[in-house]
């Protein structure tokens, strides 16, 4: 059943958002010069501490990179200097100063959902570390992590430095305290830290909070397919999913925090949303799904048993989306739910499937 879960996904993931896939290509070339580089520069270990330089000079010339070391006190004498043309010696050199240690308190990465609504809680896991060594002793630094929206602060949370490395942590508040709809930009910041490098002590997080979700899914029973759809649509079609889960005969509950939704509540987020799907009993959601303007798939679950064969798609707007499908090499269905044909003129049937 994994490929058709796959197969429908697929379809409501084209009725709502179309993405495009970025390809980059690595360039063979450079990292054979590269490597050619370093294989060319060859370095004399005997007492004499003499090194050859001309043969990585020639190879970096060709890949515009240069290596100028034309006296080194830890390696003594370059034998080949006078075989480097002088050009080469003439060009821009690069020299790196070592550093004196210092203490440094980072932020290393902030990570979470990119898209909520108004009603939905923020949670963030945030990253946090420390490099080199206090003039006052190690670990008994203490710190905040301080959230904020341009010169608003959101919320703060106490922590303890580690030692060394990276630790992890969780932030959560309510997207209601965005002062506006849209796209927001989250810095997460390090504070009460006195550290000799103040660059790295925050990091941004963009964010886009909307009124309502862009895509709701009411699941009646609950069960792996819907949560299978809820995270792709999130991650594919990048837009803010609500699933609503029918817990107890007429009881609807908010599917990541299990608390009860009103039906005035679920009737409005179903109006607002550009694509609402029907799982599992799609008749247990129909006073919901039939007050919606925009996209509405109804995908069932429980379904006749028997060995299904789906056939290819007629001409729909998801042709395009299941292009590319191997239809002859999909093993049969073990279940299909037997739909009335939906006298509805703007209604689109995605796949078909026929009993052996």
């Amino acid at each position: 059943m994994k490929k058709y879960r796959k197969l429908v996904t697929r379809a409501a993931v084209a009725s709502c958002v179309v993405f495009t896939t970025l390809a980059q290509d690595n360039n063979r070339t450079t990292q054979t010069l590269e490597q050619k580089d370093t294989a060319g520069a060859q370095f004399n270990t005997s007492s004499t501490r003499t090194g050859r330089l001309g043969p990585s000079e020639k190879a970096n010339k060709v890949i515009g990179m240069e290596v100028k070391n034309s006296q080194n006190e830890k390696l003594g004498k370059v034998d080949d200097l006078a075989s480097i043309p002088v050009d080469l010696l003439r060009r821009p050199r690069v020299i790196v100063q070592p550093r004196a240690p210092f203490f440094d308190a980072y932020v290393a990465s902030v990570e979470g959902v990119r898209h909520v609504t108004r009603a939905d809680t923020v949670r963030l896991r945030v990253s946090y570390g420390t490099a080199g060594t206090r003039e006052r002793g190690r670990g008994t630094g203490k710190a905040t992590l301080v959230v904020s929206v341009g010169d608003r602060r959101l919320t703060t949370q106490a922590i303890t430095l580690p030692d060394s490395g990276v630790l992890e942590t969780s932030i959560t508040l309510p997207a209601s305290r965005f002062p506006l709809p849209g796209w927001q930009v989250l810095e997460v910041r390090l504070d009460d830290v006195s550290d000799a490098e103040p660059r790295d002590d925050a990091r941004l997080f963009a964010i886009d909070v909307s009124l309502e979700p862009a895509a709701v899914i009411f699941a009646s029973p609950p069960d792996w397919d819907a949560r299978f759809l809820a995270r792709t649509l999130s991650e594919v079609a990048r837009v803010p999913v609500k699933v609503f889960v029918e817990t107890e005969p007429g009881r609807w509950r908010d599917g990541a925090t299990l608390a009860p939704v009103p039906t005035s509540a679920l009737s409005s987020a179903a109006g607002g949303a550009r694509l609402v799907v029907a799982m599992g009993d799609p008749e247990r959601a129909r006073a919901f799904t039939a007050a919606s303007r925009n996209a509405v798939l109804l995908w069932p679950t429980n379904g006749q048993a028997g060995d299904w064969y789906v056939e290819r798609p007629l001409s729909s707007p998801f042709t395009a989306a299941l292009a590319g499908v191997l239809w002859d090499s999909l093993p049969p269905a073990t279940a299909v739910a037997l739909q009335a044909r939906d006298s509805n003129p703007t209604a689109t049937v995605a796949l078909t499937a026929r009993l052996a």
